[in-house]
């Protein structure tokens, strides 16, 4: 049976993110906020996996809200202020100073009427003076790092192998997750990923009514290029919109 729901992915995520330094990246994300933010109060993660990260946001953060599709990575986080809910249907109803998602989470949304329910959706609970910010994979990022990510790996009791490809007609990224034990197969989850054009991102948020702030190489302050593998990108309301 194929599981879309990270199910057992939930079970090995923070093995396969065992080199990311969340601390400096939590830095990165408050320094976008005193660039561009206002005085924050209530802060949003959306799609934080286990919450990782929100631990290391707290040195900045006292008030985070944490969220995610998937009630399995979920129960491995710690925090108290946790919601399992689609990033296209938010179920917030108070306004949040700084929201951001990050590790590419946003191409989870497949298609372009997708991201721009979630744009309307972060459009309606943004304050007037927050800042959403957010990182995408782009193409040279599924073309440069594929191979890596083809890998068999022993964890604990069971073993996985993890098979990743692009097609570049469909600009469709597939990961594909196949979980063994005792040298049998237990479980398969499949996630997919959009890798959008940069210009779709715009042209969506143009129909909202925010707009782009900046948009950068992710973890720099430079602007992105046709050759960066992860744009970050900075929206905010229209002012009187």
């Amino acid at each position: 049976m194929v599981d879309k729901n990270y199910s057992h992915v939930a079970t090995i995520y923070d093995y396969l993110m065992r080199d990311i330094n969340y601390s400096d990246w939590a830095e990165y994300l408050n320094t976008l906020f005193e660039n561009y933010g206002n005085c924050g109060y209530k802060i949003l993660e959306i799609a934080c996996g286990t919450g990782k990260l929100a631990n290391s946001m707290k040195k900045y953060f006292s008030n985070i809200f944490i969220s995610d599709l998937s009630i399995n990575m979920l129960e491995f986080s710690n925090a108290k202020n946790k919601v399992c809910c689609d990033m296209r249907y938010l179920p917030f109803q108070n306004h949040f100073d700084f929201i951001y998602s990050t590790f590419d989470s946003v191409n989870y949304l497949l298609t372009t009427e997708d991201l721009q329910k979630h744009f309307l959706e972060i459009e309606k609970i943004l304050s007037d003076d927050g800042i959403y910010t957010f990182d995408v994979s782009l193409e040279p990022n599924s073309i440069n790092n594929i191979e890596q990510l083809n890998r068999i790996k022993t964890f604990e009791n069971y073993s996985f192998q993890q098979i990743s490809s692009f097609d570049k007609t469909k600009k469709l990224h597939t990961n594909k997750f196949l979980f063994f034990k005792d040298g049998s197969q237990i479980a398969e989850e499949i996630h997919l990923q959009s890798i959008y054009n940069l210009d779709i991102y715009f042209d969506i948020i143009d129909k909202t009514n925010m707009f782009v702030v900046e948009c950068f190489d992710s973890f720099s302050f430079k602007d992105v290029s046709l050759n960066s593998e992860r744009a970050q990108f900075i929206i905010k309301k229209i002012k009187n919109a």
